[in-house]
């Protein structure tokens, strides 16, 4: 029996809570001497728009693929190299085998590309101006047995 999907998800998310990250280092200086750490983030919200479609094939394989982008919160000001976050594409491929009815084997592919980002006047210590861009590949793989 050949089953088709298509899905889409639009999603809003209230990243505007997230004003300021604190880190606080217990006895970092001593006894009753703690650390604190106050970074700036000042995130914004964003929007998030995916979809894709399944297949099923025959009995024993289905193929899916889909697409998506999601907004970056994170503002030129606040963006930073060990956290870094723009707004990106992202496209997947994959396939799911049955071979038989215990034994489900998964592979897919993502491909995630962030847009361009240019920071001039960087709120972060030491100062992360610069320009950044990025681009992610990822291959999964998963096996699930079931009795």
């Amino acid at each position: 029996m050949r089953r088709d999907r298509l899905r889409l998800g639009v999603s809003w998310v209230h990243w505007s809570l997230f004003d300021e990250q604190v880190l606080r280092v217990e006895d970092a200086l001593g006894p009753g001497r703690p650390v604190v750490f106050r970074l700036p983030r000042s995130y914004h919200d964003a929007w998030i728009v995916r979809g894709g479609f399944k297949v099923r094939v025959w009995d024993w394989l289905t193929v899916y693929a889909g697409a998506g982008w999601d907004q970056s919160p994170v503002p030129p000001e606040t963006l930073e190299a060990s956290l870094y976050d723009g707004d990106k594409v992202g496209m997947s491929l994959g396939a799911v085998l049955v071979p038989w009815e215990h034994l489900r084997l998964t592979v897919g592919y993502n491909h995630f590309y962030y847009s361009t980002q240019e920071v001039a006047r960087s709120r972060q210590q030491p100062s992360a101006n610069g320009r950044y861009d990025g681009a992610v590949d990822i291959l999964h793989t998963n096996v699930e047995f079931f009795f």
